[in-house]
């Protein structure tokens, strides 16, 4: 059986509709996730390593240590993420995600160095978005390219805003994820595009 690999952030791990989540126990009849109905249609068997919170560079990273393990009759989907998750590489090789270090209450970042971090932000970052964008989406594209079998990369900005989400259903859920119709919708979008 041929292998359907997924790389991405938490879009394409499925988070909101996962069992332990809470619009999962509102739901009557769940539906698998878009990417175990992508591994079902293509008739593969779904390694999906994606990671809530990943960043580009992570996504890249898991993407370039697993490469040699993919083979030419597999299929490959890359989702790019946020350009603003940023990693950076603390004392003892530790790397953080500086999006999520900022907006969480992490320790490991000072109150100073977190307000630094917003400015680099706001100054480096956002006016140029698109930018960083086009730039990870080049990345991307050479990275799909090495493989010679059929692959999809698809930018976040594509797909994230596109299908409906949990607090579209339950605006009480603060969960911006999608829903099991926007995984759905996913499933559709992934086949018409899917090489």
């Amino acid at each position: 059986m041929s292998t359907v690999w997924f790389f991405g952030d938490s879009f394409v791990y499925g988070d909101g509709c996962k069992p332990w989540n809470e619009y999962y126990s509102k739901v009557d009849k769940p539906t698998p996730l878009w990417t175990t109905q992508i591994a079902s249609y293509l008739e593969c068997e779904e390694r999906n390593l994606s990671k809530p919170g990943a960043s580009n560079m992570e996504i890249l990273r898991t993407f370039l240590r697993t490469f040699p393990d993919i083979q030419e009759d597999h299929t490959v989907y890359i989702q790019s993420t946020f350009a603003t998750r940023l990693e950076l590489i603390l004392p003892r090789n530790k790397i953080i995600n500086l999006e999520l270090g900022i907006s969480t209450n992490s320790d490991e970042i000072s109150k100073g160095r977190k307000l630094s971090a917003i400015e680099f932000l706001h100054e480096w970052f956002l006016p140029n978005l698109n930018d960083w964008d086009t730039y990870w989406s080049a990345l991307f594209e050479t990275c799909l390219n090495l493989h010679k079998g059929k692959g999809l990369f698809i930018p976040y900005k594509k797909v994230v805003y596109q299908f409906e989400t949990i607090n579209n259903l339950f605006p009480d859920i603060n969960d911006h994820h999608w829903s099991f119709k926007g995984h759905n919708q996913m499933t559709s979008f992934v086949l018409k595009n899917l090489e």
